[in-house]
């Protein structure tokens, strides 16, 4: 595969893999939040969790992508 290949796909894999783990939680907050009638706590809680799994994820991919070179 092309460099230019590798690159266009890291990127993609980046920014696919954070916007869904941080959307699931955050729509997943949503539907708490719904249910126990709490003003955005579940969401905010959620919405963090997201972010720093979205941030491992980066991690554990780049590291990946680093080692194959």
């Amino acid at each position: 595969m092309s460099d230019i290949a590798k690159a266009v796909s890291i990127i993609l894999q980046l920014g696919l893999t954070m916007v869904v783990t941080i959307l699931l939680c955050l729509f997943f907050g949503k539907f708490l939040d719904s249910k126990f009638h709490k003003d955005n706590l579940w969401t905010l809680i959620f919405l963090f969790l997201g972010v720093c799994a979205a941030l491992r994820n980066m991690y554990y991919i780049i590291k990946s992508f680093i080692n194959d070179k």
